[in-house]
C-alpha cells in the first residue's frame, strides 16, 4: 500500500472516532456511595438484596437497563426499555412492594 492511501485511511478513522460521542465515567457507573449503602442496608437486613427486587418485577416486552438507590435508601428504581419507551418503576426496598410505576 503507498503512504497516501494509508494517510487517507487514517484521517477517516480518526474523523470517525472524533464523530463518536464521550460518555463520562459517571454515566456508565453508579456512584461507589450508593452501592456502599445499599451494600450496607442488605448487610443489616433493612433492605432486601437487589437480585430478590429484579427476579420480582418485571415487565413483559422489557429489559432492564437501570437500577438506583433512591430516597435515602429506602426506594429501589428500576429502568426498563420497552422499544423505545424507557419505564420506570419505584420498588420498597424493605417489603419489595412496588410503589407506582412511570410510562406504564
Amino acid at each position: 500500500m503507498d503512504c497516501v492511501f494509508m494517510r487517507k485511511v487514517l484521517f477517516l478513522l480518526a474523523a470517525l472516532a472524533a464523530a463518536l460521542p464521550v460518555v463520562p465515567a459517571a454515566a456508565t457507573e453508579p456512584p461507589a456511595r450508593g452501592r456502599q449503602e445499599a451494600f450496607r442496608g442488605v448487610r443489616q437486613g433493612d433492605i432486601l438484596p437487589l437480585n430478590v427486587i429484579r427476579n420480582r418485577i418485571r415487565i413483559p416486552g422489557a429489559a432492564l437497563i437501570g437500577v438506583d438507590l433512591v430516597r435515602n435508601g429506602s426506594v429501589y428504581r428500576l429502568r426498563f426499555m420497552r422499544g423505545p419507551n424507557v419505564l420506570i418503576v419505584d420498588v420498597d426496598a424493605r417489603t419489595g412492594q412496588p410503589l407506582g410505576c412511570m410510562g406504564c
